[in-house]
């Protein structure tokens, strides 16, 4: 029997249509004068940048989504338009973790309530009873919504939860009151949902270091997205990078502060295009932002508007950075007065880092440049050459990748004697532990008196998801030595602790005592202490400047960072090497008096078909 239904009655009970977050807000999200500067209905148009942010939530295979985020760039509005978009079409119980009470409070009152009141697809959701909108909670008809801080473990406690929303936690403390990290017991409150596929989680907030949350979390991303736009002169696609925002110079005898009032009260600012160096004004900003699209960090964006380059393919968790270059609320003026007023206080410089460039504050204390290792090279030895001189050559291998299929080992051979002279000998990859046995322990390398030598050990990093496969590795042969980065700081840059149930001896390295060994031996005035052979690439050399020591304000210590994600293999490798050096006593002044030449430095196996029999000889014996 069909049913006779009216057309009122067909429309009430007909599935919602599909639209977008950005969709939704666009027909529905009213913004009131007393939370904006621009009341009235939401416009896209108006910070087209963020309809991918919002839209991204709801992507295919997307779980989490993370923003960078500088400081009015209409960010946080654009979460409030995504709980709108929840309560409207997608209902769910949804968590907001903010970093302390005050601010969760605030948030009901100043942000929340705002949204439920004046929006009206949200409003015809809220029930008259009072007792629903509570301190930390709201009861809609469609889902609730908690209001936590990451210091309560009442606000954490255990609810299944489908949304959950992080604000600015940089600013959470390290433990929640009951004990343990509060990121982590809030995401469990998850699990459920995930389960499904149907959980999202969002976490916005302003990197402060690259030891924060926020930064981590960026870093963890699978597909990192930038916005890129057109400049109005030549058409070409680019990222509005601050490098590129150019302003009126300081006039002779002009102070800091009287340069920075006048290039605002003139607006004497503006961004220069990377491709035609053509004057980019504020006017033009935002013509520029409607032609604008996001591109994943691998891809780039052509003059006619196509996304080429390899696309990660339904990432799990997306990312997004978004500094106040393309606010439309801020201007370049403002941004260039703000930056020359920091110049000189290093409190105002992190809150301009941090605030406007969305990026973490680092006051690098050491650091390599690629030319140097360049210049060390040109005129360096031949490799695979060991010099006469030396008394230890040693091994050391970084191990990459999940398991033995799809893993491999980059290596480095390096030659030391007292006073830390060093020489390199070679480097590469392995892609099996049998490669690498053979390039570091087994292959005869030729010394410049023409006998042959191997190294004595081989390092061999264990830290990772293969440790076990190198434990196994380290009993086959007593030369190789798993080495594993000390999780303190320790007084001893190597302690040997013995795996009694594995049968290795463990090599325990405090990896900043390690690199801070390293960065002087590379910077000695003596150019002996740490020498390179002529033919290292260009990869090398980007490698070994891809960490930095820097200031953590967070902890009042300095560490060393990586400032290029996932390129440091030979620094570590190289690290290792210093830290065997030292523990095999390198450092020890040279003698008066040199032992004579050593017998050939060898500890092959018995049977090794490279060597003859008389080359067989322990070389430390002197």
């Amino acid at each position: 029997m069909t049913a006779n239904w009216t057309t009122a009655q067909r429309r009430a009970w007909k599935w919602p249509d599909h639209i977008t977050v950005s969709q939704w807000a666009q027909q529905n999200r009213m913004l009131p004068s007393h939370i904006t500067s621009e009341p009235g209905p939401w416009r896209n148009e108006r910070t087209p940048y963020l309809r991918g942010i919002m839209d991204a939530i709801h992507e295919a295979g997307c779980e989490e989504v993370i923003v960078l985020k500088a400081a009015q760039v209409g960010f946080s509005e654009s979460l409030r338009n995504t709980i709108g978009y929840w309560i409207d079409h997608e209902p769910g119980p949804c968590l907001i973790v903010m970093p302390d009470q005050k601010s969760a409070e605030e948030l009901i009152d100043e942000r929340i309530k705002p949204l439920l009141e004046f929006t009206p697809a949200v409003a015809r959701h809220v029930s008259a009873r009072a007792w629903d909108v509570k301190k930390a909670s709201i009861r809609l008809d469609t889902m609730s919504i908690y209001i936590g801080w990451a210091g309560s473990s009442q606000a954490l406690k255990s609810r299944p939860i489908r949304y959950l929303l992080l604000e600015e936690p940089d600013e959470y403390p390290h433990v929640s009151g009951a004990g343990g990290d509060p990121i982590s017991k809030a995401m469990k409150r998850v699990t459920t949902y995930s389960a499904k596929g149907r959980a999202r989680v969002v976490v916005g907030g302003t990197p402060t270091s690259r030891a924060g949350n926020t930064w981590k979390a960026w870093e963890a991303c699978d597909d990192q997205r930038h916005f890129w736009v057109p400049c109005p002169h030549c058409g070409t696609y680019q990222r509005l990078l601050w490098k590129n925002v150019k302003y009126a110079e300081r006039l002779e005898g002009e102070e800091r502060q009287k340069h920075a009032s006048r290039i605002l009260s003139s607006q004497a600012a503006w961004y220069e295009c990377e491709k035609c160096t053509g004057k980019i004004l504020d006017s033009q900003k935002t013509a520029m932002l409607n032609l604008g699209k996001w591109a994943g960090s691998d891809q780039v964006v052509t003059a006619d508007g196509r996304i080429v380059g390899s696309a990660t393919k339904r990432p799990r968790r997306i990312g997004f950075s978004l500094p106040a270059t393309y606010s439309p609320w801020v201007s370049f003026a403002k941004l260039a007065a703000e930056w020359i007023e920091a110049q000189g206080n290093q409190q105002q410089l992190a809150d301009f880092i941090n605030q406007r460039l969305a990026e973490p504050f680092e006051e690098q204390r050491a650091k390599s440049e690629p030319t140097l290792f360049e210049t060390k090279a040109r005129g360096a030895p031949a490799p695979m050459v060991v010099p006469t001189w030396a008394r230890v050559l040693i091994a050391t291998a970084d191990t990459q990748g999940t398991d033995e299929k799809t893993g491999y080992f980059w290596y480095v051979i390096r030659a030391w004697s007292f006073a830390y002279r060093s020489q390199l000998i070679d480097y590469g990859v392995c892609h099996s532990k049998e490669e690498l046995h053979e390039r570091c322990l087994v292959r005869p390398i030729p010394m410049e008196n023409g006998q042959h030598v191997t190294p004595q050990v081989l390092l061999i990093d264990s830290g990772g998801p293969r440790w076990q496969e190198v434990y196994e590795f380290s009993q086959s042969d007593t030369r190789i030595k798993p080495t594993k980065g000390a999780s303190s700081r320790r007084i001893a840059m190597v302690t040997e602790r013995p795996q009694k149930n594995h049968k290795v001896m463990l090599w325990e390295i405090d990896p900043n005592q390690s690199k801070d060994h390293l960065h002087r031996l590379i910077h000695d005035p003596d150019e002996t202490r740490w020498m390179l052979h002529n033919q290292v690439d260009p990869d090398y050399c980007r490698q070994m400047c891809s960490e930095a020591k820097i200031f953590n304000p967070s902890t009042g210590g300095e560490e060393w960072v990586e400032i290029v994600k996932n390129n440091n293999h030979l620094w570590d490798c190289e690290a290792m090497n210093a830290a065997g050096a030292w523990h095999f006593g390198m450092g020890t002044p040279e003698p008066a008096t040199m032992p004579a030449t050593p017998p050939v430095v060898t500890r092959a196996t018995k049977g090794n078909p490279w060597l003859r029999e008389d080359e067989r000889e322990n070389w430390m014996q002197r």
